[in-house]
């Protein structure tokens, strides 16, 4: 191998195992990112360093694997407990409160909490 392909396959990999560590920071977090910025400063990079990582890596941007991450925590908590409070679930995902809350899930999924949790309780979720 020449010297450029192994300098490519090297950045490739240091790439995947950014993009692996990161979207585990985003995980182990969640609840300190509010915002693009906040999590590449959590991951020690800019933000123009963690967008290009995850949209060459996942195909996404960084906001909407934040809101992903954000959706996905919400449907799981909701699982664990049914019973839990809109402003809790908003706390635990790092959203400042339950209107807040209301705006992510109407704006991004076309719905509400008390609907997410009327569907996992009639298991339709």
């Amino acid at each position: 191998m020449t010297q450029k392909k192994i300098n490519k396959k090297y950045s490739i990999q240091v790439n995947e195992v950014k993009a692996r560590k990161a979207k585990i920071c985003l995980q182990n977090n969640l609840a300190d990112i509010g915002s693009t910025s906040d999590w590449a400063r959590l991951c020690m990079c800019s933000r123009t360093q963690l967008h290009q990582i995850i949209n060459n890596y996942y195909g996404v941007t960084p906001a909407n694997m934040i809101s992903r991450a954000r959706y996905k925590r919400i449907i799981t908590m909701l699982y664990e407990n049914p019973d839990m409070t809109s402003s809790y679930a908003a706390y635990k995902v790092g959203l400042r409160d339950e209107q807040g809350m209301y705006k992510f899930l109407s704006r991004k999924y076309g719905t509400n909490f008390t609907e997410l949790r009327y569907c996992i309780i009639n298991h339709r979720i």
